[in-house]
């Protein structure tokens, strides 16, 4: 049997995410452990570096039903959950030495990334393989992504609304 080298992420790798992030128009970097394989991975396995000020759609993972674990790698995040209607009704609060450092989110279930410290990394593990065109639904009672005010006025109100779980 032929030897396959391990893929690995190293600390040089995430500082790397980190400076990418701080460079990029959104405020995020990724950096993927399934590398070309991701189309046909079952498992999908993602560093997501972010700002505080970067804006993130609220989104789904359905048809077909994903499920998404999230762990708190450096700094501090808000999971911040959805019901249909674009209410929050869930805040969680990632830090590394905080009392949650791992969520769980359910398959059809809105939600978003709220990065609330500079370098913020967290890893996101998600069921593959991944397919651009179903891996997440996007919602139709938030702002895109590419409407930056829209999107930064967004961001400030989900902050406020979670305000006291910070």
């Amino acid at each position: 049997m032929l030897a396959r080298k391990i893929p690995t992420i190293s600390s040089l790798d995430i500082q790397a995410v980190i400076e990418q992030a701080g460079k990029s128009p959104t405020g995020r970097a990724q950096l993927s452990l399934s590398g070309e394989l991701k189309e046909r991975e079952p498992l999908q396995a993602i560093i997501n570096a972010g700002q505080p000020e970067s804006y993130m759609r609220p989104h789904k993972h359905e048809n077909p039903d994903k499920t998404e674990i999230v762990v708190i790698l450096q700094g501090k995040v808000a999971l911040v959950y959805f019901n249909d209607q674009g209410q929050i009704y869930q805040a969680e609060i990632l830090e590394v030495n905080g009392s949650t450092r791992v969520v769980r989110t359910l398959p059809r279930v809105w939600h978003t990334t709220v990065f609330l410290r500079e370098d913020s990394i967290v890893l996101s593990a998600i069921q593959g393989p991944y397919d651009e065109g179903t891996h997440k639904q996007l919602a139709p009672w938030a702002p895109a992504e590419e409407d930056e005010r829209a999107g930064q006025a967004y961001l400030q109100s989900i902050k406020e609304q979670i305000q006291n779980k910070l």
